[in-house]
């Protein structure tokens, strides 16, 4: 992940989608929602927290009302004391897309800094017009993957998360650009590096009520940039980035990896590492909001596999599993030395060409077959395959016409109401009236 440098661095819903939903707001009557910036509550609890918490809000506002500069001369802060203001402030979920990476100060001398001045990007525009146009863009863009992803007020928080991950993972892709360090580059253009996916996810998780921040560090040998998020009473560590297969043409949720969903941080420090800020970060030890914790069959131990229970996790030739007391190479030479027989198990007609494969992010492995399967029975218009055809299918139906769900094959094939291969308006008229008795 790389970035221009100038001064000082700054280290940095949903059984049905046809209407768009509202995005929740967990904001109090005027609008403050501080609790969400976790960066902001650790500067709270250091020795001069009182003057850096009203030094970091003063340099947020400036960048949210776009000024030139915030005035701290009052404070009496000294420059290591603001790098540290700005370094937080910039892994808080603010969405403040169009202010750069660099910024500079004046000062009367190192211990007492006047003035904060921030850089800001091209999305900035050369007037406030051009900043409102591309913020109203970057809000609707919000909204539109909150309402892809379903949210709704009755989830968890953990099914909140899961799905923003995952509609953010299968929107985006891993590629550099001039907005690709922000969430605009993320959230509007699909395209970032790993700074934008966490600036990105952090602000998608402020938007329902989740606090979040980003963590900076290396990863790969390379700078990298996640998230601490808190949810349901615990912290944990989420890496978006590794998480997204980072392929440009993505299918369905086989392409999507939890390997680095809500872990902890013994898990993470696998391949990550990281120096926590002067006020440290909390203990990430939880393990009861890990996507493997709550899908404990893909939890799979070298010594105890069977083909029998791989073959269990197949569906539409791909299977998850997380390796437990091995390493996801170890399933993976395992898997090619039984997937005929795996194949076999899971119906697979051996007579006609099939291959195995498999891709692997940290201990997380994907496993594919292919090959030809007999054709699964449908009932047409049955799209929830309960033997019934009722309006639950009829909104099943319109959500993957208009491309806010991604159907199965049974589900192509029971939504396919005029037999030509596609799934349109015209099925979805022809559903109603079956529906409705006409």
């Amino acid at each position: 992940m790389n970035s221009n440098i100038k001064g000082i661095v700054s280290l940095l819903l949903a059984i049905t989608m046809l209407l768009s939903l509202p995005v929740i707001s967990f904001a109090d009557d005027d609008g403050n929602d501080d609790y969400i910036f976790l960066g902001r509550q650790g500067l709270a609890s250091l020795a001069r927290g009182e003057l850096l918490v009203e030094a970091y809000d003063r340099v947020a506002e400036c960048i949210e009302e776009h000024e030139k500069r915030a005035d701290l001369k009052d404070l009496v802060i000294s420059a290591e004391e603001l790098t540290l203001v700005v370094d937080t402030y910039r892994n808080d979920a603010h969405g403040h897309f169009w202010v750069a990476n660099t910024y500079s100060m004046t000062a009367y001398s190192e211990s007492h800094i006047v003035s904060f001045i921030p850089d800001y990007n091209s999305l900035a525009g050369d007037c406030e017009e051009d900043l409102e146009k591309n913020r109203e863009i970057f809000d609707d863009a919000v909204d539109a993957l909150l309402n892809k992803a379903g949210i709704r007020s009755s989830m968890s928080d953990y099914e909140k998360e899961k799905r923003i991950h995952d509609a953010l993972v299968m929107s985006n892709t891993y590629k550099s650009g001039e907005n690709a360090h922000n969430e605009f580059g993320a959230l509007v253009e699909h395209q970032s590096v790993c700074q934008g996916y966490s600036l990105a996810f952090q602000y998608l998780l402020r938007q329902v009520g989740i606090p979040a921040c980003s963590v900076v560090g290396y990863s790969r040998n390379e700078y990298h940039s996640w998230n601490l998020v808190y949810i349901d009473g615990e912290y944990y560590y989420t890496d978006a980035t590794w998480d997204d297969p980072l392929t440009e043409v993505k299918g369905d949720d086989s392409d999507i990896f939890y390997g680095y969903f809500n872990v902890t941080a013994d898990y993470l420090s696998k391949d990550h590492t990281w120096t926590p800020p002067v006020y440290g970060l909390p203990e990430c030890s939880a393990t009861k909001d890990n996507y493997y914790t709550h899908n404990p069959a893909n939890l799979i131990d070298l010594s105890l596999i069977t083909e029998e229970a791989v073959a269990a996790l197949f569906k539409n030739g791909f299977a998850r599993i997380e390796a437990k007391n091995c390493t996801a190479s170890d399933i993976g030479a395992w898997f090619f030395d039984h997937a005929f027989k795996i194949a076999a198990l899971c119906g697979y007609d051996l007579n006609k060409e099939t291959g195995a494969n498999y891709t692997l992010s940290g201990d997380e492995i994907h496993l594919f077959i292919i090959g030809t399967l007999p054709e699964p029975e449908y009932l047409l218009g049955d799209l929830d395959s309960n033997g019934k055809v009722n309006s639950v299918d009829s909104n099943l139906l319109k959500r993957i016409i208009i491309g806010n769900l991604l159907p199965t094959d049974i589900q192509k094939k029971a939504g396919d109401m005029d037999a030509n291969q596609s799934l349109n308006n015209i099925d979805a008229n022809l559903h109603k009236r079956i529906v409705l008795g006409n």
